[in-house]
């Protein structure tokens, strides 16, 4: 066996040594289930040990005082903190006294780990200062260096004078830096003080002489003075114990901090026996109740609240170590984390606390460190344009509304439908930037504004004003410049202005102007507004506000992708891009709460469209129908304050939803209209607390089931479900690029159907852009990086909310069904396994006659069935795969029926057999039996269809198109790849084809092209398990012949085509609508015993 150890960790790196020659190719290390090999490291002690100070407890923080009396003489004493009058204020002093009588006293420096002397480098430079004062007597600090036998080899001494006497300040103490070049041989050095002479006060000739010390310090440096004293850490102490077991060999791994989470130790074992013996071990800390909160940026600073943790700390950005916290006795204490200058750069950046080992992630945060300290804010009042306008705040939102503006106009260029209006609308934009990145505080001059107009419009949004011209024309300036698909008219209120909002008719003569010539208040006004407005749909928009692109959009999506709705509320930014709301909570006694006050916007709690208590009237939407049928804002209410809330639950009483829409951003400069002092006498403000008791008077029989004030809020803010639901899938779903990606974004539909909120997990937690935007949208809560770092984090914080966990692929599953167990004991299991791999992979090894295919399918086998049968229920596409689950686990597997969505297009929308050329396949070519029918079709089929039907193209479409089916590409073999909608393949081709040979599962292409209506020609693997009938619903074909023959028949004979179209998607109708896979989920959680649905 071998000789080797762990000889600890430094920064997050694992150190082994040993000294057998290549000890890396039959060792690794093993880290709870995983298994690490071992690389060479580069890590050398002379490197890493430079500033750091390398003596323990230098300025006597704790009762471990290292300085010893030598051969222990009588009359002298070693000890910290003599008295107050002696002692550092706001720190400790170490002290020896020596007794009247003594004549001779020597104290040395004993270091807990290492002894009388400490490890040293040779031929490298280093200091040793501190900090010392006398009361009479003099002495002598004497630093020994000593080579590998003990010799020694110099000597180093420095005086103690007696002109200084301590005390509370440091300016009292005698500084004293010695640099020392170490010898090349010399291997360690040894520090003493001793007594030179004793200078009794003839006043007090009883009283002890006394040396006292503090700050001391030792460090390879090429300082000479004018260090800064740190105290030692564990990263020394390792460096030092690494430095004098001057190991011959050393490794070294990096494990990411997720996978040693719950890992209790370190084991090197052989590499090809992980249950064998154990070469050596080492321990990790626990860190279960530990508990770091890593708050906000302040200048260029965090501030770290620890709780529950003692040792050092390691602050790590970007994955790189930059500054260790030193530990100290208490366990709960706050820290400051001054920022290094060369990460201020504006650019977003990854904090992590780690553990003193640097591999257990404590807490962490997401922020973007400043270029500059100055404040956008103060950048805007004291500065003068051109403004830095990437340094904006709402900077990223203007970029996309520039964006999407070019990308208008390039698209009304190439229909040559450039006219002035579009001209005039492009070269206005730099105007409405300008005033954006200005602010309404420097706006002088008012520019007419050309808003468009329009006759019939989709939406009204409706603005009331009091005053401030310049905050309402700011306002406007920005519901030009954000983009928006809907058309929509402004109407703006003024509400007994005698400002410039007098002249709006003549500045924008396009917006609606109504007025009340005397102030009635936000509700009385918002109420003429809504007199005045011809839209379809009502917005109230306060006038201190920059609505954002897309934010009128957003909101009306609420509307479609949800039923019942009767209003809907943007999520509010303050200006400096915190989050000032994300719907509103209203508990049981009647108090409202802006839900996610100050906190990061980008967190996923607060990025998913969901019901809310309340919706603040600074920006939402209602239909007309449903203000006219409450009666609009209540006057009782007037002039402003809890009349958005009351509206909110008016529109409930009337059996309609409001819904709080995650991505219609609006910035809002609270307080602008009437202040923030809900104490003033004077002013809209105190109307607040006056409306208060209104409000709870009136609503309180709706208020039972709201819950205790400030109890869970995280929990409270989910209205109107009945359980939660997690899903994990390997990645976030991509529903354009893969059939597997449609089918779980329709489960998690499924399930929200049944009343249940449901949250997804991508095991990796990457951020996908648009694609966790559209699950967003659909009130799907997308768990990403950096607010939870593993699958791990989240169920141990959030495992106990969920009912259900919903897991897709038996590879996903493996890994974490024993962590869901642990932390989610409560919740039910289901797992998709979308299709049978051994299945598949079994049909390919008979097909390729592979010994080692067959051998790996086996093994395939046995790990997914092992799956099954620890899981609470299995869905199943498949009927051929629900018996062969059934047959293997009997009755340890409990299988039930998946569902497979498929909306049918209208038959009127379906493009008639004249309108149509082509024959298409689709699929993702990540998937190996898409690639393998591509290629089968063109090599058997193609050659007999071409004389059948010349000229006849094949259209093969599809994600990550191999180059293997690119080169087969001919005048009649079309490789379009990608394509943005299917409706390109489905809607334009005359024949589906999916050819095929091997496989597993439900195939979502087939029944994708059935539900469009178009005739599809299938393999008997293609069709299995859909149910479809050979003949009436579609073709089953078996050989290249029979392909041939069937293809060229549905291709030249309109009346089968027109019949098999109708029949197919009155097939899906009945056996794949929404409603068939509504019922087919909910007898899946009753296979759980989840009877509690909607």
């Amino acid at each position: 066996m071998s000789t080797a150890a762990i000889l600890g960790i430094i920064e997050g790196e694992i150190l082994v040594s040993s000294e057998m020659p290549m000890f890396e190719q039959y060792y690794g290390l093993k880290c709870g289930d995983h298994f690490f090999k071992l690389q060479p490291s580069k890590a050398r002690p002379k490197n890493l040990l430079a500033q750091l100070n390398l003596l323990d407890n230098g300025d006597f923080s704790n009762n471990l005082n290292p300085w010893q009396v030598v051969d222990n003489t009588n009359g002298v004493g070693v000890g910290k903190d003599i008295n107050a009058d002696w002692t550092l204020a706001e720190g400790h002093t170490g002290f020896i006294e020596i007794g009247r009588s003594t004549k001779k006293a020597q104290v040395r420096y004993t270091d807990p780990v290492f002894g009388d002397s400490l490890p040293v480098i040779g031929g490298m430079n280093y200091l040793f200062s501190g900090k010392f004062a006398s009361h009479r007597c003099q002495a002598e600090v004497i630093v020994s260096i000593f080579d590998a036998n003990g010799k020694m080899l110099s000597k180093h001494v420095e005086q103690i004078t007696g002109k200084h006497v301590g005390g509370l300040q440091i300016s009292g103490y005698q500084s004293i830096d010695t640099a020392i070049k170490m010898p090349l041989n010399a291997s360690s050095a040894a520090f003493t003080i001793e007594l030179t002479s004793h200078n009794p006060d003839p006043k007090t000739p009883d009283v002890s002489a006394v040396i006292f010390l503090t700050h001391l310090f030792f460090a390879q440096t090429s300082k000479t003075q004018d260090i800064e004293w740190t105290p030692r850490t564990s990263k020394a102490s390792f460096l030092l114990k690494l430095l004098s077991q001057n190991s011959n060999i050393l490794y070294s791994v990096r494990i990411a901090p997720e996978l040693v989470a719950d890992a209790s130790h370190l084991e090197i074992k052989a590499l090809n026996d992980a249950n064998g013996p154990v070469i050596d071990s080492l321990a990790l800390d626990s860190c279960d109740n530990v508990k770091v909160i890593v708050s906000t940026l302040e200048g260029n600073a965090v501030n770290i609240q620890v709780f529950g943790y003692s040792d050092d700390l390691n602050i790590v950005i970007d994955g790189v170590f930059v500054e260790s916290i030193p530990g100290d006795a208490n366990i709960n204490k706050h820290c400051r984390v001054i920022i290094d200058k060369k990460y201020c750069d504006g650019q977003v950046h990854y904090i992590e606390v780690r553990d003193q080992s640097g591999l257990k992630t404590l807490g962490r945060d997401v922020q973007i460190f400043p270029m500059q300290l100055t404040p956008w804010s103060a950048l805007q009042e004291y500065s003068n344009p051109p403004f830095p306008s990437y340094l904006a705040p709402s900077a990223t939102f203007r970029y996309r509304a520039l964006q999407q503006q070019l990308t208008a106009f390039q698209q009304a260029l190439a229909k040559g439908s450039t006219d002035n209006a579009t001209i005039a609308r492009l070269a206005r934009l730099p105007y409405l930037h300008q005033i954006l990145e200005g602010g309404f505080g420097r706006i002088k001059k008012f520019q007419p504004l050309d808003f468009p107009k329009v006759e019939a419009p989709h939406v009204s949004v409706i603005v009331p004003v009091h005053n401030k011209f310049n905050v309402t024309y700011f306002c406007l300036c920005a519901l030009l410049f954000a983009t928006n698909k809907t058309n929509f008219e402004v109407v703006v209120v003024d509400d007994g202005s005698n400002d410039e909002t007098l002249d709006l008719p003549t500045l924008a003569p396009n917006v609606t102007y109504c007025r009340n010539e005397v102030a009635q208040g936000f509700v009385r006004a918002c109420n003429l507004g809504a007199s005045h407005a011809r839209g379809k749909y009502l917005v109230l928009l306060n006038n201190d506000t920059e609505p954002t692109v897309g934010w009128l959009d957003e909101l009306l999506l609420a509307f479609d992708n949800f039923e019942q709705v009767g209003m809907a509320g943007s999520k509010l930014l303050y200006p400096d891009g915190r989050l000032q709301e994300a719907g509103g909570i209203v508990w049981n006694n009647g108090n409202p709460w802006n839900y996610g006050r100050l906190a990061n916007p980008w967190d996923s709690r607060y990025c998913y469209t969901r019901q809310a208590d309340y919706l603040s009237g600074a920006a939402v939407m209602l239909p007309r129908t449903v203000w006219d049928q409450v009666g609009g804002l209540s006057d009782e209410f007037a002039p402003a304050y809890f009349e958005d809330t009351d509206l909110c639950f008016k529109v409930r009483d009337i059996g309609l939803k409001t819904y709080f829409v995650s991505n219609s951003i609006v910035y809002h400069f609270e307080g602008i209209s009437n202040g923030t002092d809900v104490k003033t006498t004077t002013g809209l403000k105190r109307y607040q607390e006056i409306n208060r008791p209104k409000f709870k008077r009136k609503w309180t029989n709706s208020l039972h089931a709201n819950g205790e004030e400030g109890k869970n809020p995280d929990l409270a803010k989910d209205r109107g479900i009945l359980g939660r639901a997690l899903f994990i899938d390997y990645q976030i779903p991509k529903p354009d690029i893969d059939a597997g990606s449609y089918a779980t974004v329709q489960e998690m539909r499924l399930v929200q159907s049944l009343g249940y909120k449901v949250s997804f997990a991508p095991l990796n937690l990457a951020y996908m852009g648009h694609y966790d935007e559209d699950l967003n949208r659909l009130g799907i809560e997308t768990i990403v990086a950096p607010f939870y770092l593993s699958i791990d984090e989240l169920l141990e914080k959030r495992g106990g909310e969920f009912d259900v966990v919903y897991i897709t692929r038996y590879s996903v599953a493996k890994d974490i069904i024993d962590k869901i167990r642990t932390h989610a004991p409560q919740a039910k299991i289901l797992f998709n396994n979308c299709d049978l791999h051994f299945l598949r992979e079994l049909r390919v090894a008979l097909s390729d006659k592979s010994q080692e295919s067959m051998q790996k399918a086996l093994q395939t086998r046995n790990d997914e069935l092992e799956v099954m049968r620890r899981v609470d229920a299995v869905l199943s596409y498949n009927d051929v795969e629900h018996a062969v689950i059934v047959s293997h686990n009997l009755g340890s597997s409990n299988v039930v029926k998946c569902p497979w969505v498929v909306e049918s297009r209208p038959a009127e929308q379906v493009p008639s057999f004249k309108e149509r050329n082509g024959i298409a396949f689709l699929g993702g070519y990540g998937h190996p039996p898409n690639a393998e029918a591509v290629e089968y079709f063109i090599r058997e089929v193609m050659p007999i269809l071409r004389k059948k039907l010349p000229n006849v193209v094949f259209n093969v479409y599809g994600s990550r198109v191999p180059k293997t089916i690119e080169q087969l590409a001919t005048d009649d073999i079309n490789i379009v790849g990608y394509v943005d909608a299917v409706d390109e393949v489905y809607d334009t081709n005359r024949i589906f084809v999916a050819p095929l040979l091997t496989g597993a599962g439900i195939k979502g292409k087939v029944l994708g092209a059935l539900a469009h209506g178009i005739p599809t020609v299938l393999s008997p693997v293609a069709a299995e398990s859909t149910g479809v009938r050979s003949g009436l619903d579609c073709i089953i074909a078996k050989n290249p012949n029979e392909w041939a023959d069937e293809i060229a028949r549905l291709y030249q004979n309109e009346s089968t085509w027109n019949e098999m179209s109708i029949n197919a998607q009155k097939f899906t109708d009945q056996h794949y609508s929404f409603k068939v896979g509504r019922e087919l989920m909910r007898t899946a959680f009753e296979a759980v015993d989840i009877y509690r649905t909607l």
